[in-house]
């Protein structure tokens, strides 16, 4: 897919690092590459994790409103619960669609750069749509790329060869393109194979079921795929309807490596790569922006007074609440020892509004152990 001014400009980086910086290797610069994209999508990436760190600040008052709502699946129960939701998001100034808005623009871009990958004829070898319009039809080409033109000619037999340069020919004299010729253009494309080729690899060469060094890219191809997903997720905020459909998940987890693996079979050898590069990397990248932007946990005590508060008690309240609790332990609470217990009895024990009354008397002797207050930390 040709997306204006996105595709050219990456058309023309790509071309720049194949002839400046990776020696005519095509494989090194879809490494390259594909690192350059994912500097360029960063700072997206950047803002998707902050947005993340705003919904977990809000998620113990969510869980409570969930909490509140729990066992009633009735519609209009159900519509209520959202409302207050969404009212929620509006009071903390939370966007929950936020965090979308980078992967809607991300997506023009990654089929951009399919467009670029697909067609080096174009974008490395400079070669003008009308040549290659010619080349498509001189080999009955039907597909919107042109890395098969390459193959094509790669495996052209001499028996067929001089009907293919008449072909070419006549089509380049039909267009009006005069600057080159089949001789020239065959001769082009073969020095450019040279460069398409690593380890052994040829990649304009589709992966087969067949035993041999290419069956390695489809099988590289689920596992990278299969273990950046569960690499992505575990470093990646789980919002509170996302934890709800794990089973769902899991199966996304199989299918999108095997689909995956059924696009390698069906194209150059170069995309699956470069798919494996960009599953490689956005691993990578989701490691970095946990590390970056850390999301807090959901802790009980903060779960407990978004309770309370939603049953209408202030912070305060939910505080002594907390206090009031003997079996509580907090740890922005700690204790505080009264002064020995011989330090008290040496009060005045006079009875009266300036003294002790006889229940606090009574539970002074009965009682060893001196009290212990609490303080904020």
């Amino acid at each position: 897919m040709n997306i204006p001014v996105i595709t050219p400009a990456f058309g023309a980086v790509i071309g720049w690092m194949y002839k400046n910086i990776c020696f005519e290797n095509y494989m090194f610069t879809l490494v390259l590459f594909a690192v350059f994209v994912k500097l360029i999508l960063f700072p997206l990436g950047i803002k998707q994790q902050k947005t993340s760190l705003k919904q977990a600040k809000v998620r113990p008052m969510e869980t409570a409103i969930r909490k509140k709502y729990a066992g009633r699946n009735d519609k209009a129960t159900q519509q209520k619960m959202q409302q207050e939701i969404m009212e929620l998001y509006k009071t903390e100034n939370v966007n929950p669609a936020a965090g979308c808005l980078p992967l809607l623009i991300q997506m023009p871009i990654l089929f951009g750069l399919y467009s670029v990958i697909v067609n080096p004829l174009k974008y490395i070898a400079g070669l003008s749509n009308e040549v290659l319009d010619v080349l498509n039809n001189a080999f009955g080409m039907r597909a919107n790329y042109d890395i098969n033109i390459i193959k094509a000619i790669t495996d052209m037999g001499t028996s067929v060869k001089p009907a293919i340069i008449d072909n070419i020919n006549a089509g380049l004299s039909s267009a009006n393109v005069t600057s080159v010729n089949a001789n020239g253009l065959i001769t082009q494309i073969s020095d450019l194979t040279n460069h398409f080729t690593v380890f052994g690899i040829d990649l304009t060469v589709n992966p087969t079921l067949a035993l041999n060094i290419y069956i390695i890219i489809p099988i590289l191809t689920f596992v990278f795929a299969f273990f950046s997903t569960k690499i992505i997720r575990k470093f990646t905020y789980q919002t509170q309807q996302a934890q709800e459909t794990q089973s769902s998940m899991a199966m996304m987890d199989w299918t999108m490596p095997l689909l995956s693996v059924w696009i390698s079979f069906s194209l150059p050898s170069a995309i699956a790569i470069y798919w494996m590069l960009q599953n490689i990397l956005s691993a990578v990248q989701q490691i970095v922006l946990y590390k970056m932007f850390p999301i807090p946990p959901v802790t009980e005590e903060e779960l407990r007074e978004a309770e309370l508060k939603l049953k209408g008690k202030s912070s305060e309240k939910a505080r002594n609440v907390v206090l009031e609790d003997p079996d509580y332990s907090s740890p922005i609470y700690e204790e505080v020892p009264e002064p020995e217990f011989e330090e008290r009895t040496s009060i005045s024990v006079s009875s009266g509004p300036n003294g002790l009354t006889n229940k606090i008397k009574r539970r002074l002797k009965e009682t060893n152990k001196p009290l212990k207050a609490r303080r904020k930390i």
